[in-house]
């Protein structure tokens, strides 16, 4: 099966499923009609850290960016956004300085204080991998090309839920590790006044491979039912015998997900447009998912065929 062959399959089970789309749907939905979360109490605390520490002297030249960049984040963020964790709704990829029409005004909920920011991020983490879990859950039997039953795939909605927060954790902490040396490494250099941008530079490369690595694991979960470690493995297996091709749906994927929005942005000029937009979008966003579960599930089938083989070949000799 090849990158292209895979998003048809994905489209074309969307397209004879369509309720699986409703995970991505009502995502939009929620930032259509409902309100913004900011992080303003967040960023505004740390300008005002770096502020004070610009007055006694203590803060790099480039701190005005810094403080310049904050503020552009604590107006522009939506912690709701958190809640799309592996997916792709629309209106949350649009910029906030594009007119969207929307039925009434759209308010901003403030948490008040930056502590209470760092609980909501954490808590909106966790309930974005569980509508994760909610969508991958529905799309696993289009893969495993089997019966659909609502009661099934709910039921294995905690399981996978479980196991995405398992794997979220293991590649946090991870990523941690990688950074605390590197941390420890652009310090150094900074203190001796050499440049460490090419160091990081560098860095994209390994860190791209990871990505390719790494972006099979969420389907291993719900398509094998494994666990997070044994999803990594799978993980590992399939995009090892596929590099390129996994390399090239993944850009395919991120082509679709950027080139249609432009289009579905002329539809979100006015109110009547956007729900033809979300329903467009979640088609295009849906069928991608189940595009990396079907090309997940074939290539893992023709690597354990190929195993099979070779056992069976040794055992004869």
């Amino acid at each position: 099966m090849g990158v292209i062959d895979a998003i048809a399959d994905g489209c074309f089970a969307v397209a004879r499923r369509p309720w699986v789309m409703v995970p991505v749907v009502a995502l939009d939905l929620l930032y259509w009609l409902g309100g913004r979360l900011t992080a303003a109490p967040f960023t505004d605390g740390m300008i005002s850290l770096l502020e004070l520490a610009q007055q006694q002297g203590a803060t790099a030249p480039d701190s005005a960016e810094t403080i310049a960049t904050l503020r552009t984040l604590g107006q522009e963020t939506d912690l709701f956004g958190l809640l799309s964790l592996g997916q792709q709704p629309l209106l949350l990829a649009q910029p906030v300085s594009e007119q969207v029409g929307r039925p009434w005004g759209v308010g901003t909920l403030d948490p008040g204080h930056w502590s209470l920011v760092l609980l909501l991020v954490v808590a909106l983490v966790v309930l974005g991998l569980l509508w994760l879990a909610v969508s991958l859950s529905l799309l696993a039997p289009l893969a495993r090309q089997e019966a659909f039953s609502l009661p099934a795939a709910l039921r294995q909605v905690p399981r996978c839920w479980l196991r995405l927060l398992g794997l979220a954790a293991i590649v946090v902490a991870g990523f941690c590790l990688l950074l605390l040396p590197l941390l420890i490494l652009v310090t150094i250099m900074s203190l001796l006044g050499l440049d460490a941008a090419p160091l990081l530079l560098l860095l994209l490369v390994p860190l791209l491979v990871l990505y390719v690595y790494l972006a099979l694991a969420p389907e291993a979960i719900a398509v094998s039912d494994v666990g997070p470690f044994r999803a990594i493995k799978l993980s590992v297996g399939v995009v090892r015998r596929n590099f390129w091709a996994m390399f090239g749906l993944i850009a395919a994927t991120y082509l679709l997900s950027v080139g249609f929005p432009y289009g579905w942005r002329l539809l979100t000029q006015q109110a009547a447009g956007v729900p033809l937009a979300i329903l467009g979008n979640g088609f295009i966003a849906t069928g991608l998912t189940a595009a990396a579960m079907f090309f997940y599930r074939e290539r893992l089938g023709v690597l354990e065929g190929v195993k099979s083989a070779n056992h069976e070949v040794r055992d004869t000799k």
